[in-house]
Formats: structure tokens, sequence, C-alpha cells
């Protein structure tokens, strides 16, 4: 799943500026895009062991979560390439329903162990 999302991250920040792929910034967003794509693969494989078990709805949510942080981070660095990331741009509200969502699975596990 990392490779597929940055090689799609790649494509689309490559074809839609006049930017080269030798570009700092570039390489710079693809690290964060990487990262934050391999923790939810992460999350992923948890929550298909947990599917199951007492803990599967709050890893579901987790799962969710990240996937919403994931897609900001790709939105995000995709914008910063193109220098055109706001303080009221939409991006920031996934990051708050991702990072809601988030705790919110995490006090949903701590009160379910």
């Amino acid at each position: 799943m990392p490779i597929v999302v940055l090689a799609g991250y790649s494509i689309i920040s490559t074809t839609q500026a006049d930017i080269g792929i030798f570009e700092f910034d570039f390489y710079y967003g693809a690290i964060f895009v990487y990262f934050s794509t391999l923790t939810l693969s992460f999350a992923v494989v948890g929550a298909a062991i947990f599917k199951e078990g007492v803990i599967g709805k709050a890893w579901f949510l987790l799962v969710i979560g990240i996937f919403f942080n994931t897609m900001g981070d790709t939105w995000y660095y995709n914008l910063g390439l193109f220098g055109s990331y706001d303080l009221l741009h939409p991006v920031n509200m996934l990051w708050y329903a991702g990072y809601g969502l988030v705790m919110y699975a995490l006090v949903k596990h701590k009160k379910t162990i």
C-alpha cells in the first residue's frame, strides 16, 4: 500500500506542476507521505487481527482516523509543491477529523481493556 500511494503522489505531483523529480520539496513530502501510509498499513493489519475480538471496533475506528490523516498529509504535501496552502484550507478538516477519531478509538480501546 505505501508504494502504491507514493507512486500516485509522485505521478500527480510531477504532472500537475512544472517541477522536476529533483526538487527538494518533492522528496521531503514523499518521505512524510510514505511513512504516513506505512502507519496506515500497520493499522490495517492490526484491525484485521483484532477484527473478531472485543477491541475490533476500536481498531476499525483507529484505521479510519489514520486514513483521514494520511489523506490530509498527501493532500498537504501536494499543495506545498504549488504553494497554495493556507490556514483556512479544507485539508485541516481531514486532520481534525482524523485526530479526533484516533483519540476516540484510543479511549474506547482503553475502556474495553
